[in-house]
C-alpha cells in the first residue's frame, strides 16, 4: 500500500508540474482577484445539488435490497466523497459501502456492488456528453487525444457496464464459474472470495428492472448537469472568454482523468486537465489555473468539512475507515443502528 501511494503522489506531481510549469505568480495572483466573490455561492449551490441528484439516484438503485430514507444515504456519499478526498486508491468507494452496510445492517458487497453501478452510469453518462461535444464543437475538439479519450472511456464503461449485466442475468453460470476457478486457492480464502462474489452479484439486482435503469440513467444527467454549472459559474466569474462548451470539455475531461491513479482529492490531474481543456478555446495556461483552483476548492473543502463531522456523528474514526473491507459474517453485520 505505501508504494501505490507513494506511485500516486508521484502521478500528481508530475501532472501538477505540467500544469504549472507555464505559471506567473504576479498573474495567478491577479487573476484571482479578479474572481466575482458573489458567484461563489452559486457555485457551491450547484455543486450541493448533484448530490441531491446522487442521492435520490442512489435511493432508486438500492430499492431492490433495502429502502433508506435519503437524509441518510446523503450522509453515506458525502463521506465516500470525503474518505476519496482524504485517502488513496479511491477507498471512499469502499469506505462508502462499508458505513452503508454496518449503519444500515446490509450486506457490505451489495451495496459496493451498487456504488460500482452507480460509478458505471456517471461514466456512460460523460462518455455520452463527450461524444456529443465533438458534433456540437467540431474542429475545436478535432485533436488526437480528445478521440482518444472517447475510445478509452467507451471501452471501460460500456464494457464495464455490459459485463455486470451479464452477471446479473446469468449469475448462476457466473458463480458456478467462480467457484470452479476458486478451487486453486486456499479453502478459507475460496470461502471468502465467494461470499463477497455472491453478495455483490446480488446488489446487481437493479439492471432487471429497465424502468429503475432508465430512471438512474435520466438522473445521472441531472448529477452532471449540476456539476457543469459549477465550471460555467466560474467561467462567468472570472470574465474568461470562452464558450459554454469549454466548461463541458473540463467536465469530462477532469473526471475521466480522475481513473488516473493519484493523490486524494486528484490534486495535480485536476488542474492538468483544466488547464488542457480550455488551451483548446486560446485561455492561458495561468488564467486555467486559477479557474481551477477555484473549482477544486468548491468541490473538495465544504463536502470534506462536511464529511468529517458526518462520521464524527456516526461514530467513525480515519484510522477505522483506512482499514475498511467488504468481507462481512451476514446481512445483520456491523455495529450501530441508522441515526
Amino acid at each position: 500500500m505505501k508504494i501505490k501511494t507513494a506511485l500516486a503522489i508521484l502521478v500528481s506531481a508530475v501532472f501538477l508540474w505540467l500544469a504549472v510549469r507555464q505559471f506567473d505568480v504576479e498573474e495567478f495572483v491577479s487573476v484571482i482577484g479578479q474572481l466575482h466573490p458573489s458567484y461563489i455561492l452559486p457555485a457551491l449551490a450547484a455543486y450541493l445539488l448533484s448530490f441531491v441528484f446522487r442521492t435520490v439516484r442512489w435511493r432508486v438503485m438500492l430499492r431492490t435490497q433495502k429502502t433508506i430514507l435519503l437524509p441518510r444515504l446523503f450522509t453515506y456519499i458525502v463521506i465516500g466523497f470525503t474518505a476519496n478526498n482524504l485517502l488513496p486508491a479511491r477507498l471512499g468507494e469502499i469506505v462508502r459501502a462499508y458505513v452503508t452496510g454496518k449503519r444500515e445492517k446490509m450486506s457490505r458487497s451489495s451495496a459496493f456492488a451498487s456504488v460500482i453501478l452507480e460509478r458505471l452510469f456517471d461514466g456512460v453518462t460523460i462518455m455520452m456528453l463527450l461524444v456529443a461535444l465533438m458534433f456540437v464543437a467540431g474542429p475545436a475538439l478535432d485533436r488526437p487525444w480528445v478521440r482518444y479519450l472517447a475510445w478509452v472511456s467507451a471501452a471501460l464503461f460500456v464494457g464495464g457496464l455490459g459485463l455486470l449485466v451479464l452477471l446479473a442475468y446469468q449469475h448462476d453460470r457466473a458463480l458456478a464459474l467462480a467457484t470452479l476457478l476458486l478451487r486453486l486457492a486456499p479453502e478459507r480464502l475460496a470461502a471468502k472470495a465467494m461470499h463477497i462474489l455472491t453478495r455483490f452479484v446480488a446488489g446487481l439486482s437493479l439492471l432487471k428492472h429497465p424502468g429503475d435503469v432508465l430512471l438512474s440513467i435520466l438522473l445521472s444527467f441531472g448529477v452532471w448537469g449540476s456539476e457543469v454549472l459549477v465550471y460555467l459559474i466560474y467561467l462567468k466569474a472570472f470574465d474568461i472568454a470562452a464558450p459554454p462548451v469549454a466548461a463541458f470539455l473540463a467536465l469530462v475531461v477532469v473526471n475521466l482523468s480522475s481513473l488516473i491513479p493519484s493523490s486524494p482529492g486528484y490534486i495535480g490531474v485536476f488542474q492538468f486537465a483544466c488547464k488542457e481543456s480550455l488551451s483548446l478555446f486560446g485561455v492561458g495556461a495561468t488564467t486555467a489555473l486559477a479557474w481551477s483552483v477555484a473549482i477544486h476548492a468548491t468541490q473538495v473543502l465544504p463536502i470534506t468539512l462536511l464529511g468529517l463531522v458526518f462520521l464524527s456523528r456516526l461514530g467513525f474514526s480515519m484510522r477505522e475507515i483506512r482499514h475498511v473491507e467488504l468481507d462481512e459474517n451476514g446481512p445483520e453485520n456491523g455495529a450501530g443502528s441508522a441515526p
